[in-house]
């Protein structure tokens, strides 16, 4: 299965066709998503074989910066699956309201030091952490039906985490486990 391979993957230290597998194998049968892609080659080709397999709105994403997510550093390639159809073009922090950040303000470390930003994002704290959440939960909205745009699906995923829900989420998570 791709988590036996996981372990693998991660110690050669490279991309392998193992870090496309997950999202197309969809164990969870979700018809509506976001997808990073660590090659921005691949976005088309990957949005037409999401299609085949059932999927009815994608969005393939990858940063000119080489983030395998919509990134706010600039812009991001997409090829976008929306009514049978794949459309390519670029979208930029700006495109939903956001400011433009440096790669510095972006950078993770360790797992204790990512778990620290991940709760500073989800308890409300402002800026390029919480921004980069922010942009690709509006594309997770937008793909979902949930709202018309990135602008709009901005204003909502920062309500989300401000009325604290994301929070809760996150509390179940911890509880079940």
């Amino acid at each position: 299965s791709v988590k036996n391979v996981a372990g693998i993957r991660t110690s050669l230290g490279v991309r392998t066709v193992f870090n496309l597998l997950g999202p197309l194998t969809n164990p969870a049968r979700a018809t509506r998503q976001v997808i990073g892609v660590f090659d921005h080659t691949l976005l088309e080709k990957l949005a037409w074989v999401m299609k085949d397999l059932g999927s009815e709105e994608v969005m393939m994403v990858t940063g000119y910066d080489g983030l395998d997510e919509i990134t706010i550093t600039g812009k991001t390639h997409v090829s976008h699956l929306k009514d049978g159809q794949v459309r390519n073009y670029d979208i930029s922090p700006e495109d939903a309201g956001l400011p433009i950040h440096s790669v510095e303000a972006i950078r993770g470390g360790d797992a204790d030091y990512n778990s620290k930003i991940a709760l500073s994002v989800l308890g409300g704290d402002k800026g390029a952490p919480r921004d980069i959440v922010v942009l690709n939960g509006a594309a997770g909205l937008l793909v979902a039906g949930k709202v018309q745009n990135l602008r709009d699906g901005r204003e909502m995923a920062e309500h989300i985490i401000d009325s604290g829900k994301a929070m809760a989420v996150l509390d179940k998570v911890r509880e079940v486990q």
